[in-house]
């Protein structure tokens, strides 16, 4: 016999089908906002909207593979582009951040980043309003419609793990890999302990080229799984506080159909990461 479901599960469900967070295909790319650029997720058409695509790693660590279709990639790199490279905004876009190993030294990180929400300083790694470790400008708030994509993408991780908790983004961290970029083995923690303790997830956006995402807290167990354009990796509850590394960048794998645009880098990975921090 099947388990009863539990209310939560009621309510989940009640609103992945509410058409809240579901699409049409006349959605309007608003050219002259783009912090108002309209991104709306249509799941492919083999895909029944009830049944996400995915993958459950472990408990807690769950996989959407080709989460995003192309069109709606092409509109999330566009407005973060827009935002991250844009020289006249008051607001800080993408630099490449420092690091303080544990030894005291310090060094750029191997990627360019740019926040929404609330900054990660990379060296205090602490949050907060302005980037004191670079300009001291404010960051962006975080778009409307890629908050309403986060939300949208946990019900469907919530659908296939049910002991992800839900959360309610107040950073987003844009990094941009090229080709010689990497990310090693890291945990992140340093969110508030009511926020680590209750498990609330880290959600994260793949767009561009593939890469090689490692996870894994025994070095002789690590696994190796390949994020590609469009995946999703969302990490929370019982695996919150896994090492995880991004260690390769596999170049020339965008795939076709994801625009490239002059004024912006054409071979890089796209990152976006969706934390809550208090």
């Amino acid at each position: 016999t099947k388990p009863a479901r539990t209310k939560r599960t009621k309510e989940r469900n009640s609103r992945a089908n509410s058409g809240t967070t579901q699409t049409s295909k006349s959605d309007v790319l608003n050219e002259n906002n783009t912090n108002k650029i309209q991104i709306k997720y249509e799941k492919p058409k083999d895909q029944n909207l009830n049944e996400p695509k995915g993958l459950v790693l472990q408990e807690g660590l769950v996989l959407l593979k080709n989460w995003m279709d192309v069109p709606t990639q092409n509109k999330i790199q566009k407005l973060v582009f827009s935002l991250g490279f844009n020289s006249n905004s008051k607001y800080g876009g993408f630099y490449s951040p420092l690091y303080r190993a544990k030894s005291g030294s310090t060094g750029k990180m191997n990627l360019q980043m740019f926040c929404c929400g609330r900054h990660w300083n990379s060296e205090t790694r602490v949050y907060e309003d302005t980037r004191s470790d670079h300009d001291n400008k404010p960051v962006y708030p975080i778009p409307e419609d890629l908050m309403t994509l986060c939300k949208a993408a946990l019900i469907d991780v919530q659908k296939l793990d049910g002991s992800i908790p839900d959360m309610n983004p107040t950073a987003l961290l844009c990094n941009m890999y090229n080709t010689a970029s990497s990310l090693g083995m890291h945990v992140d923690r340093t969110e508030s302990e009511e926020s680590i303790s209750k498990g609330i997830p880290v959600i994260s956006f793949s767009i561009g080229n593939s890469c090689d995402f490692v996870y894994g807290n025994d070095k002789r167990k690590e696994t190796k799984v390949v994020l590609e354009s469009g995946d999703v990796i969302v990490f929370g509850g019982k695996s919150r506080l896994i090492s995880h590394a991004v260690t390769k960048i596999h170049m020339n794998t965008q795939p076709k159909g994801l625009e490239n645009n002059a004024q912006f880098p054409l071979d890089c990975r796209l990152n976006l990461t969706f934390r809550q921090d208090k």
